[in-house]
């Protein structure tokens, strides 16, 4: 079950939010009946926690609220079950035993800090464990058998959604742990903290002190955020079904055909090769970021605020500012775990650049078992290595229009090994990108492609084709789908192109909630996005119905 399909929508959350708009109303009917204490009869304050407690509601709202965490909890293990069931039980041990290990780095620190050091190596052990059994296993083989000229068997151990993520933030939280960051906490918000459904599989990484104390407030339930939440997961929704699973329309046969030429040894068209690259940035931009929209705003209408994960990385002007626009809570999770611990920039020069060089190999490998993944992370470190060296070294600057397309094109260039997950793919690819080759392609110029298309608008306008009916949408939609995907693969430039100009200029869903309450104050600015929001999910609701349902890309990582 994913986001993007009807079943997740009409079926799971729908019925979710009602039964949780019905706790909030009784929340809100409680407040308004039940006898508080003098004090809060007489303010002109908000209700909060300490104005409640010990007041009649107190009980009343512990337990609304405890009736509100358990119905949450209980859809996000449907959820994760919902294709494999049994590893539902893989995610419930992973979240046992964490708390047991957690429970003895607490035990310990009042003891013996090496007692509790001990723990803690332990703890963060067993998670990479768990990582390396399920998603390494087969990568380890095969370099065994490489190396060792041996032949141990391949298994056959499919890889757990989600399993990065949520081990990631188990590993985090057993580190805050012992450094008295965080106390050991209950097991049901734990649970919570774990398993919530929004950023369970695909993040984004979320600390414990983020996200439980937001619930252990019995007034949360009255935060009510659903137009903000309703309007960021239709902005996630539309960019992962209009965007990214067409332009996978494009990339998947260019890289299934940059693997079959490069097994002949034969080269890709460049304009192919340069797609191929492009295509794929994009797809990946629109897949990943559209889910943590729709991450954000899922967990908004539940009344809970996650992280952002994105601030418009194809608009950075330099590689260091891509990483802190890209994926920003992993960036965070390597730099607070990996980065600083190995020194960071407080050790000399040479020690800065090890750990960024290192930092980014290992954030590589953690998106995929292959050494593809590693290429892409060794690239992107070497690329940091050198931005801070140029900061640090050069008097000149490079103009921002400069430093923006340097940025776009290396980081589309250092997606290829990312998506061809083989060295001989991504240097085939890369190898096409600097000499042209008619060999496997079907390209035609953009030029010749607009002649096609303007023939085919003089044709339809010469029939009297009534254009704004459901026969003259549908059969516009076709003209357009035969004409750009069937007749004319080279066409992806052109989708290529608007995708980049949505990606580079579309304020960041940070930008977006930051203008809310100025939206909010306006009554027909709030029509206007109202508007926007319904046409972009009747657009999201008839392509779901077109299309096929396609897994988010990050579910692979």
């Amino acid at each position: 079950m994913v986001f993007s399909s009807f079943t997740f929508i009409f079926a799971f959350f729908l019925p979710l939010i009602i039964i949780m708009a019905g706790l909030r109303y009784c929340l809100s009917y409680s407040l308004t009946t039940a006898p508080l204490s003098k004090a809060s009869l007489h303010s002109t304050q908000p209700l909060t926690t300490e104005s409640i407690t010990g007041s009649a509601l107190w009980p009343t709202a512990q337990k609304i609220t405890l009736l509100a965490l358990w119905l949450i909890i209980l859809a996000s293990l449907i959820f994760y079950s919902w294709q494999r069931p049994d590893y539902l039980l893989l995610l419930l041990a992973s979240i046992t035993a964490n708390r047991v290990l957690g429970f003895q780095i607490t035990r310990k620190q009042s003891q013996s800090k090496l007692s509790a050091k001990t723990w803690l190596i332990t703890a963060i052990a067993f998670n990479l464990f768990l990582i390396a059994y399920f998603k390494y296993q087969n990568f380890f083989i095969e370099n065994i058998n490489a190396l060792g000229y041996t032949d141990l068997p391949l298994t056959d151990v499919a890889l757990p959604l989600g399993i990065s993520f949520f081990t990631f933030q188990q590993i985090a939280w057993q580190i805050d742990l012992y450094q008295r960051k965080v106390d050991y906490g209950n097991h049901t918000d734990y649970l919570f903290f774990v398993s919530f459904f929004p950023q369970l599989i695909a993040g984004p990484i979320v600390h414990y002190r983020q996200l439980v104390p937001q619930i252990q407030n019995p007034l949360w339930l009255q935060n009510s955020y659903l137009t903000q939440g309703l309007f960021l997961f239709v902005l996630g929704l539309s960019k992962k079904v209009l965007i990214a699973d067409n332009l996978a329309g494009y990339v998947d046969p260019l890289y299934a055909s940059a693997e079959q030429l490069a097994l002949h040894n034969q080269l890709m068209s460049a304009p192919d090769a340069w797609a191929a690259a492009f295509g794929y940035g994009l797809q990946l931009y629109f897949d990943f970021s559209g889910y943590a929209d729709m991450a954000l705003g899922l967990a908004l209408m539940l009344g809970i605020r996650l992280p952002f994960n994105f601030m418009s990385p194809y608009q950075s002007v330099s590689i260091v500012q891509f990483w802190r626009r890209w994926h920003i809570t992993l960036s965070h999770f390597l730099r607070d775990y990996i980065y600083i611990p190995l020194g960071g920039s407080k050790k000399g020069i040479a020690k800065q650049y090890y750990a960024l060089l290192l930092t980014m190999l290992l954030g590589g490998l953690w998106h995929g078992a292959g050494w593809a993944f590693v290429l892409w992370g060794g690239l992107h470190g070497i690329s940091l290595i050198i931005n801070h060296a140029w900061q640090r070294l050069s008097p000149w600057r490079l103009p921002t229009l400069a430093g923006w397309l340097v940025t776009f094109i290396l980081v589309m260039v250092f997606w290829v090994p990312f998506r061809a997950e083989s060295y001989n793919v991504s240097l085939h690819i890369w190898h096409s990108m600097l000499i042209s080759s008619s060999a496997g392609s079907n390209s035609h110029s953009l030029i010749q492609h607009l002649m096609h298309w303007l023939h085919d608008w003089r044709v339809m306008l010469a029939a009297n084709l009534p254009l704004f009916t459901a026969e003259g949408i549908s059969a516009i939609y076709q003209l357009w789908l035969d004409r750009l995907i069937n007749q004319h693969p080279a066409s992806i430039w052109l989708y290529i192109t608007g995708a980049s100009i949505i990606a580079c200029t579309l304020p960041s869903s940070f930008r977006w909630m930051r203008a809310w309450h100025q939206l909010s104050q306006s009554r027909w600015k709030m029509a206007l996005t109202g508007a926007y929001c319904f046409l972009l999910l009747i657009a999201c609701l008839k392509s779901m119905l077109l299309n096929p349902e396609q897994v988010f890309l990050y579910f692979n990582f």
